[in-house]
């Protein structure tokens, strides 16, 4: 009887395990934008001697702060020499540093 009730513990184990992944790919299928968590505007390129104030500036619908973030993620086919550009993305908050929140981008698209 123990080795039918480890099997059957292994079966349910699996069974959970596939239930919460198949729950955590029918919430991403179902984000707003095609699966992208925000919309925004990257409004240009800061250089600046401030290590913190450099970077793309990123505004954020809906919010009043203001993001910077180094590059865009690899493979991004964004043509980013012209702005502002209206995207829908995914990011990361990184730490804030002398109150200017960074971010790292995760994935990102031009908007509609």
């Amino acid at each position: 009887m123990g080795r039918y009730q480890s099997f059957m513990k292994r079966i349910l184990l699996l069974a959970a395990l596939l239930g919460m992944m198949a729950c955590t790919h029918a919430s991403k299928v179902h984000l707003p934008n095609g699966g992208y968590s925000y919309s925004g505007v990257v409004e240009g390129m800061v250089l600046s001697n401030c290590v913190c104030c450099s970077g793309y500036v990123l505004t954020i619908a809906g919010n009043d702060t203001e993001y910077r973030f180094d590059h865009f993620p690899a493979g991004c086919t964004l043509d980013t020499t012209k702005f502002p550009i209206n995207v829908d993305l995914n990011f990361t908050e990184g730490a804030a540093c002398n109150s200017i929140h960074r971010v790292v981008i995760t994935a990102i698209t031009k908007a509609d």
